[in-house]
């Protein structure tokens, strides 16, 4: 009994802070693969407009214009500014990195038989109690030193002759 009770101290001691690794692990991972999907997105995007500047003759035609100030035979070409800021000139097809959206993943949840186990334990804050390292080390220490007794205490004795 002495060491079922220690075991089950020494045991969250040792797999939670195991667990909270993985799970952590987990969501960087999740959002790596995001980020990646993200950034591939925006690769592919740039190889379109590259292939439109490339091949498209209405978007070269839109650039000459834009960029270089071409115009066409008879057309004229009018300056209008309507504030201090009409010099900002926006470009659209500047590269912009993308913005990464605000996907909130949820942890990785346990096998069902350690959740249906926990369901059962009351909602304390588990972290706090086997993970922090003072806490942690003092109940690793409490529940080695609980087995030790026991072995101390129920260990065979030779008959005394």
């Amino acid at each position: 009994m002495l060491i079922a009770l220690a075991l089950i101290v020494f045991a969250p001691c040792m797999i939670l802070p195991a667990w909270r690794e993985y799970q952590a692990a987990e969501m960087d991972e999740r959002r790596a693969a995001r980020e990646t999907e993200l950034m591939a997105q925006h690769a592919e995007r740039l190889e379109r407009r590259l292939d439109a500047i490339h091949n498209d003759p209405l978007v070269i035609a839109r650039l000459a214009r834009r960029e270089l100030g071409c115009t066409m035979p008879g057309e004229v070409r009018l300056a209008v500014s309507t504030s201090a800021d009409a010099d900002i000139r926006i470009d659209s097809w500047r590269d912009q990195q993308p913005k990464a959206a605000s996907v909130e993943f949820t942890p990785a949840s346990p096998p069902v038989g350690i959740a249906r186990l926990t369901a059962y334990l009351p909602k304390l804050n588990y972290d706090a109690l086997f993970c922090t390292p003072s806490t942690r080390g003092t109940l690793l220490g409490l529940s080695l030193a609980l087995i030790a007794a026991a072995f101390v205490i129920f260990w065979p004795r030779l008959p005394r002759a």
